[in-house]
């Protein structure tokens, strides 16, 4: 019976994705977009704005676009464009994002690195600028960084954590 708590605990912490913006500028697959998750079936270039150690199981060359337009509102319009690119050292990503229109947006853009330690972890960084528009007030930037890291717990589980402005930093 304590098996079943213990599993119960792990999953349910596991499986919560919550986010203090109001829109989330990290690029997710049309399938995170809906659960705020990582599956190690949908990688692609995207999976670095859940989590950069994603980018290891990559073994080509990856792009993506990727264009929203929530309630047919311009205001609440989401562009994004990732790619990455496997090297012998580890995988390198970059991406942009643009959340808002004219006269209110926030831009993402971002340069990751991720590598794989052996059979069971993988780590990864991303390098972010951010930026936030508003018309009446002007424009404000900042630059920070966000990790993550998945350990391969069985081949069909695997356990993850990312982290991102770890520093808080302020624009």
């Amino acid at each position: 019976m304590k098996r079943v708590y213990c599993l119960y605990l792990v999953v349910s912490c596991c499986c919560f994705a919550g986010y203090a913006q109001v829109t989330p500028l990290h690029q997710l697959t049309a399938t995170g977009a809906g659960i705020g998750t990582y599956s190690q079936h949908f990688v692609d270039a995207f999976a670095a704005g859940i989590n950069q150690a994603a980018l290891t199981q990559l073994s080509h060359f990856t792009f993506g676009i990727y264009a929203q337009r929530r309630f047919a509102v311009q205001a609440a319009g989401w562009y994004a464009a990732a790619a990455a690119l496997p090297t012998q050292s580890g995988t390198w990503g970059a991406s942009i994002s643009h959340s808002g229109y004219k006269e209110v947006n926030q831009q993402l853009i971002g340069l990751a690195y991720a590598k794989s330690l052996g059979k069971y972890i993988s780590l990864g960084a991303q390098f972010d600028y951010v930026s936030l528009h508003i018309q009446q007030y002007g424009n404000a930037a900042a630059l920070t960084f966000e990790g993550g890291v998945i350990g391969y717990v069985t081949k069909k589980l695997q356990a993850g954590i990312h982290v991102f402005n770890p520093l808080r930093q302020h624009y």
